[in-house]
């Protein structure tokens, strides 16, 4: 086998994935945009951590937004509410990231496309 063949065997499937990505990242994102939605509002609202499912939510989301922790810190309220900033930034912080793939990918495209 030659290497010519593998690099056009290597292209062919990486023009039958490629157009499926975006699709997969943008719904990964909504999903995680989600997420740090109701994250946000439940720190906003003062949810009790107490309660079960508030915890196990906080668990989850803990995950994503451990790699943002401690860039901005969190604005407490008067009335026990948070803002929480961190929560917005991952948001961001993600958006940021999956347009960086996108473009990327995009490139990659380009160069299997020719």
């Amino acid at each position: 086998m030659s290497y010519r063949f593998l690099i056009m065997a290597t292209i062919i499937r990486i023009k039958k994935i490629l157009p499926f990505v975006p699709y997969f990242l943008n719904k990964i994102l909504l999903l995680t945009e989600f997420f740090l939605l109701i994250r946000f509002i439940l720190k906003w609202l003062n949810a009790s951590a107490q309660a079960f499912i508030v915890n196990i939510f906080y668990i989850f989301t803990d995950v994503l937004v451990w790699p943002f922790d401690f860039i901005f810190p969190n604005v407490n309220l008067d009335g026990g509410g948070i803002i929480d900033i961190i929560s917005i930034s991952s948001m961001v912080g993600y958006a940021v990231l999956v347009l960086i793939i996108l473009g990327v990918l995009k490139l990659f495209y380009k160069e299997a496309g020719e």
